[in-house]
């Protein structure tokens, strides 16, 4: 599971893995562990994101409004916009 880190201004900055974070025996600073978010415009079809973020290998993304950052939105939840809920994922 991924988890956005968010700026006291409420920009998301990086992304963690929490299990990367919870299987850290050397007590490495949360940094170390942070990747660059992708970010997507919140006018962005649901098949335009799906596309972004398979080609980043992206499960999470970070949707901006106006140069602000308004939500998330995952993998899972494009696909179930398409096929509808899905029970066990």
């Amino acid at each position: 599971s991924r988890l956005p880190l968010i700026a006291p201004d409420g920009r998301v900055v990086g992304v963690v893995d929490v299990y990367d974070v919870l299987n850290d025996d050397d007590g490495r600073p949360i940094a170390e562990w942070m990747i660059d978010p992708l970010v997507i415009p919140a006018d962005v079809n649901v098949t335009q994101a799906l596309y972004t973020m398979q080609r980043a290998k992206c499960s999470l993304a970070i949707i901006d409004e106006g140069g602000k950052h308004v939500g998330i939105v995952t993998i899972k939840d494009l696909v179930e916009e398409i096929v509808g809920e899905l029970e066990a994922w």
